[in-house]
């Protein structure tokens, strides 16, 4: 079944270095930094980065995945255990922080499972939909 996971990850960064995040599926890289999923940024959602993947996957499949920095040839990996999502929908959302040293969950949660709230953010995703992302940093 085709499956869409929309990533948004708050992360600084130098102008010359990307985010990206690779994991264990063909669509993040199968660990291979250089082949991983490119996030995206720009001036209106800068520390946030954006990107989706869209993958033939199972219901109830464990991805697991990291974010990297990568500068040149230099690559940043999450000093922490793999995350991990399970897939219950044909459409979710992961959102978590990552600074390269420190990391912290924000939350994990699915596109369908979000109430419409004044506290919810639009973002669009390049070109594309419009997704409505609601942030929690409670943990």
């Amino acid at each position: 079944m085709p499956i869409q996971v929309y990533f948004k990850v708050r992360c600084e960064t130098h102008s010359s270095q990307e985010l990206r995040i690779v994991g264990d599926i063909p669509a993040l890289g199968m660990w291979n930094p250089f082949n991983s999923l490119i996030l995206h940024t720009n001036n209106e959602i800068y520390p946030f980065w954006v990107g989706q993947i869209y993958e033939d996957l199972e219901q109830n499949t464990l991805i697991q995945f990291k974010a990297v920095i990568i500068e040149c040839d230099e690559i940043i990996w999450e000093q922490s255990e793999n995350r991990a999502i399970q897939i219950r929908y044909q459409s979710q959302s992961v959102l978590f922080s990552f600074s390269g040293t420190f990391t912290q969950m924000v939350k994990i949660q699915s596109y369908y499972d979000q109430p419409s709230d004044s506290e919810s953010e639009s973002i669009d995703i390049r070109g594309k939909e419009n997704l409505s992302l609601k942030f929690s940093t409670s943990l």
